[in-house]
């Protein structure tokens, strides 16, 4: 049966002998290394792609594809004229601005966000993460609000913020076991905050800011920190009068039935409405996305060093072949193997290495990532603690999302690595004469 010398003769210079353990342990280490640089690329990736997923999804959430301000005209017709474009699948208007949110002896600074209830459910998803009350309550009381889950915590006592804490934990017990937290529609207690929006009024007493009292009607909580500690919902009626700016102040919010037309469809709502002023989800949060496709780079780069050091293993260890084996390159020379064969034997050796070592961290690489949220759960409940707080992160759960691209290159870069770190041994063995490998024996 034919066998190809090179092929044969390289797999057997990969197996132990009796005269070369330690050239044999170093190749494992080899194995091991870029095993190990695999693993960690495919699973650090596979989170950061989590990660990015989560953010956007959780952003989406209460942000939508596009919005639209400073139109100069009635945002009923600006909505009406969107409404026309086929990509447009719901448009809501909105009041923005920040001010003051008290209580006792509590305050913190809010964005405070005037919204239709009626139609908000066409550009957010905020409806399905109230935890209790609802949107609807917004229509039907006077001066009512909808707290994000840390303002609402921040600002009561200690009886009603554990309150609050037990209806969340319900929420989440909910979601995690029909992935619907929502179920019947549950009072988070009966407290008002004051509102104090940074506009002023002359009175007897002096220039005072304005500041309305509203009752809570809802808490939502997205698990974003971004806007369950800062955002604040009102009715787009109550709004107005509180910031006295009636249509002038008016955005409208957009969604598409796929944001990432919102850039190509930026062009032709400006043409539509008339106006410059049209920003995409991406440009909004521009920053926070350049910073994570940077900082993806940057650990793509820096962990593919793990690889490279490995495969500068492969070449200390053919190296230390090489020199091993010269008697037998010799005697191959001799038998009239061309030097092509001598140097494929050991390119044989080292593809063998890095091929095994790549499958290790590729099999086991997709598994942690698959499993990463099953193994954080399982690490936190070991600890005691959080992985990622609340109070630092942008999201509190860590989620593997596997491109099977980045799979495919990081694959293909590490034993197209272990081929590179082959070549100079090679082409040594290639270059042994017989006779000098031949004098002393």
């Amino acid at each position: 049966m034919f066998k190809s010398v090179p092929l044969f003769v390289g797999l057997r210079y990969v197996r132990a002998k009796r005269r070369n353990h330690f050239i044999s342990f170093i190749s494992m280490i080899s194995m091991i290394g870029i095993g190990l640089g695999v693993l960690i690329l495919i699973v650090v990736l596979s989170v950061m792609n989590g990660f990015q997923q989560e953010i956007k999804k959780r952003l989406l959430g209460m942000e939508a594809h596009l919005t639209v301000s400073a139109f100069g005209g009635d945002w009923r017709q600006a909505i009406k004229k969107l409404k026309q474009i086929p990509e447009v699948t719901g448009a809501a208007p909105v009041i923005e601005g920040f001010g003051l949110a008290n209580r006792g002896r509590h305050s913190r600074g809010v964005q405070i966000r005037g919204i239709d209830p009626k139609q908000i459910g066409q550009v957010s998803g905020i409806a399905e993460h109230m935890i209790c009350g609802s949107l609807d309550a917004l229509d039907k009381t006077r001066f009512g609000v909808v707290l994000g889950y840390e303002v609402a915590t921040g600002l009561t006592s200690n009886y009603q913020r554990h309150f609050i804490r037990s209806i969340k934990r319900r929420f989440d017990h909910r979601k995690k076991k029909t992935g619907n937290g929502r179920g019947k529609v549950q009072s988070c207690g009966d407290f008002n905050v004051l509102l104090i929006v940074p506009e002023f009024r002359t009175t007897i007493a002096g220039s005072l800011p304005r500041y309305k009292r509203f009752k809570v009607v809802g808490i939502f909580n997205i698990n974003m920190t971004q806007y369950d500690s800062n955002m604040v919902l009102i009715n787009i009626k109550d709004a107005a009068k509180l910031y006295r700016g009636k249509n002038k102040l008016v955005n409208v919010q957009v969604r598409l039935d796929d944001m990432f037309k919102a850039h190509a469809l930026r062009s032709r709502i400006i043409r539509v409405l008339n106006t410059p002023h049209v920003y995409n989800w991406e440009r909004l949060h521009q920053n926070l996305f350049s910073a994570m496709r940077f900082e993806k780079r940057m650990m793509s780069f820096l962990l593919s060093l793990i690889i490279v050091v490995a495969a500068i293993n492969i070449i200390s260890t053919l190296v230390m072949v090489v020199t091993d084996k010269k008697t037998d390159i010799a005697i191959l020379r001799t038998l009239g193997a061309a030097p092509a064969t001598i140097k494929n034997i050991f390119i044989v050796q080292g593809l063998v290495v890095g091929v095994i070592g790549t499958l290790f961290g590729l099999g086991l690489g997709l598994l942690i990532a698959y499993n990463v949220e099953s193994i954080i759960a399982w690490f936190e409940n070991l600890v005691g603690a959080e992985v990622l707080s609340p109070d630092v992160y942008y999201i509190t759960k860590i989620v593997g999302v596997i491109q099977w691209w980045q799979v495919a290159v990081i694959s293909a870069g590490a034993v197209f690595i272990s081929l590179l770190a082959t070549l100079y041994p090679a082409y040594s063995a290639a270059r042994t004469q017989p006779a000098e490998a031949l004098r002393y024996e």
